[in-house]
């Protein structure tokens, strides 16, 4: 039986992504995030705009309400109120791959199947994800102790190999060539 796919934020803190199943897929977890963090950017610093409360990850109505601002360059007003350029451009463009988003501007590693992708790994992550893979699966009722996962690491495109219990000391292994090396 395959974890499905999911957000390891930390330890602590997972997100389910698969969205064949009426949750969010990957990409709608990190969009959601940003709109947040850009809406309490913009309650604090632009009060005035008046934005609703919550979105739950509709990028249409969030962007519907800011059409509806008083500026006609909600992005260059936003950069006048302090707001930072990344911060704007997590929750905006919408030309860029919000998992890649999620793994380098946050730090996640995405679960999918027996396949991880991080945008890089420290051995705290990698301790980090071991655990988080082992109390996934105990939510699911699986046993995934002696399970090989695949990593990839975007920053460089490295390719690894682990178990669950190798992650909990820190160990993987690398497959040493980079994605398309020959």
């Amino acid at each position: 039986m395959s974890l499905g796919e999911w957000w390891i934020e930390d330890r602590w803190t997972t997100t389910h992504a698969d969205g064949e199943i009426g949750e969010m897929r990957h990409e709608c977890v990190v969009l959601e995030r940003a709109i947040c963090e850009l809406c309490n950017e913009i309650r604090e610093k632009l009060p005035s705009w008046e934005l609703a409360e919550n979105y739950e990850g509709d990028y249409h109505w969030f962007v519907e309400d800011l059409n509806n601002t008083e500026s006609e360059d909600y992005w260059q007003s936003m950069l006048d109120a302090g707001i930072e350029y990344k911060t704007i451009d997590r929750a905006l463009n919408m030309n860029q791959d919000h998992r890649i988003v999620g793994m380098r501007d946050y730090g996640w590693t995405a679960v999918r199947g027996f396949n991880l992708d991080a945008w890089s790994l420290t051995r705290k992550q990698i301790k980090d994800i071991g655990e988080a893979l082992l109390d996934i699966a105990d939510e699911l009722g699986v046993s995934i102790a002696d399970q090989e996962f695949n990593i990839e690491t975007f920053c460089n495109h490295r390719r690894f190999t682990a178990k669950p219990m190798d992650m909990l000391d820190g160990n993987i292994r690398s497959n040493l060539s980079p994605i398309g090396a020959i």
